[in-house]
């Protein structure tokens, strides 16, 4: 699982809170034991989820998540995201 600007609450948007992904907890252990592998990439700029929040979820993660924390990216709008495409390539190979 690659994670792009993660977050795990509706961060007080009324139509993230409509979707109803954030009724219940998420289910970390779930999560860890059914992904072979977890990146999180976060950028420390994100002017929509911040930062505190990224990296809150890279903490749930642990130890099987890789949180990689980029100091100039905002919330990866722009290509090329060649840190990305290098880990899904990576996972490919596998």
């Amino acid at each position: 699982m690659i994670l792009v600007a993660a977050y795990d609450d509706a961060l007080g948007c009324p139509d993230e809170m409509a979707s109803g992904y954030f009724d219940a907890p998420f289910d970390w252990d779930a999560i860890q034991s059914n992904c072979q592998h977890i990146v999180q990439f976060s950028g420390e700029k994100d002017t929509l989820v911040p930062i505190e929040v990224q990296r809150r979820v890279a903490e749930h993660l642990k130890p099987k998540g890789r949180y990689i924390e980029m100091p100039s990216e905002d919330h990866f709008f722009e290509p090329p995201l060649e840190g990305i495409v290098k880990c899904i390539m990576e996972f490919s190979n596998n």
